[in-house]
């Protein structure tokens, strides 16, 4: 029997938290099982108890059939009927994750819990056989982690499922460029000046006219994932401005984020320049990036966000953090503008 090496990155627990929560407020025995404790703990005893043999429902949940990519993976548990089990008769709770294909020796990264019937196989899924092992990747090298189950074989095996329902999307690339005709008038964008990092998370220094401007926007961008542009996407320098009238700005070309999460207290952009370390490497270039601002009395804040899905994987699992970091952020513009 071969071996599943899976695990929790830090920055999803917290997501996973809340959905386990929403689910055990719809079932009482899942809330009783979970208990006061760790709700990410108990989850994984449940599904993928360390060290024992499972078997598993595998799916392929990736939208291309390229097995040998990344592949958004799904595992349903076979529940046995005689089992302890907190949900209903017929109801059972799935996992998807990322299988990341060019790792040796790869973890599945638990990225989602998804309430799912407990039903017999379906013809896209594969049974799977193992042995469960939690597997941190910055302490368990891939050398300790033999006799893999994420093979390249499985891999091949399994059909993507998602291919049928991407085909049923008729012409769903023309409504997309329609709709951002529709809307193009009200893109709305934060202009940033600066980005970093804030623990796992990136931070971009936006300024705008005034508070009341910067909120308006932020609202108006927050309620989805946002994308990282150039100033030069823009007629405007300061102020998102896309031109309709040229055909190839319709969808400039972006870096793909997470949704924003907070937006800090605005203050006044002279003041905030007033605070900076004289010795700020990265004072001089601040000063020349705001120096023609139009605005009589800019603000400035923070906005708080996270990386998209692949990127938080792919530094997940590197074995260089640090080094990972500066790439994902060098391909970042130094400014530019937040939007959707």
């Amino acid at each position: 029997m071969s071996n599943l090496f899976v695990w929790v990155e830090d920055v999803r627990r917290r997501q996973l938290a809340s959905r386990l929560a929403e689910l055990s407020r719809r079932h009482a025995e899942l809330k009783e099982y979970l208990g006061n404790e760790d709700p990410i703990d108990k989850a994984l005893d449940l599904i993928f108890p360390n060290g024992m043999p499972l078997n598993f429902h595998a799916a392929n949940l990736s939208l291309e059939d390229r097995p040998d990519d990344n592949i958004m993976l799904a595992l349903r548990p076979q529940v046995n009927p005689n089992q302890p089990w907190p949900f209903p008769k017929g109801c059972s709770l799935a996992v998807r994750g990322f299988w990341p294909r060019w790792v040796a020796s790869p973890i599945f990264m638990i990225q989602e819990f998804i309430e799912v019937a407990d039903a017999p196989a379906h013809t896209y899924e594969r049974d799977l056989s193992v042995i469960v092992y939690h597997a941190n990747p910055q302490v368990m090298a891939a050398s300790q982690r033999i006799n893999n189950a994420l093979t390249s074989e499985l891999a091949h095996q399994l059909p993507p499922i998602s291919i049928t329902t991407r085909e049923k999307l008729v012409d769903w690339s023309d409504f997309l460029k329609w709709k951002r005709k529709l809307v193009s008038e009200k893109t709305r964008g934060l202009r940033f000046i600066d980005r970093g990092w804030q623990d796992e998370k990136l931070v971009f220094r936006v300024i705008a006219e005034n508070g009341e401007s910067a909120k308006e926007i932020y609202r108006a961008i927050s309620r989805q994932d946002v994308i990282a542009f150039e100033v030069g996407v823009s007629t405007d320098h300061w102020v998102l401005r896309i031109d309709d009238r040229d055909s190839a700005r319709r969808a400039p070309r972006g870096l793909d984020l997470g949704q924003p999460e907070s937006l800090s207290k605005p203050e006044p952009l002279d003041e905030w320049v007033k605070k900076l370390d004289a010795e700020h490497e990265q004072l001089a270039t601040l000063k020349k990036r705001i120096e023609k601002c139009e605005w009589s009395d800019p603000i400035v804040a923070s906005v708080v966000v996270p990386l998209s899905e692949d990127d938080i994987n792919l530094l997940s699992i590197a074995e260089d953090p640090d080094a990972t970091r500066k790439v994902l952020l060098g391909r970042i513009p130094e400014q530019g503008f937040l939007s959707v």
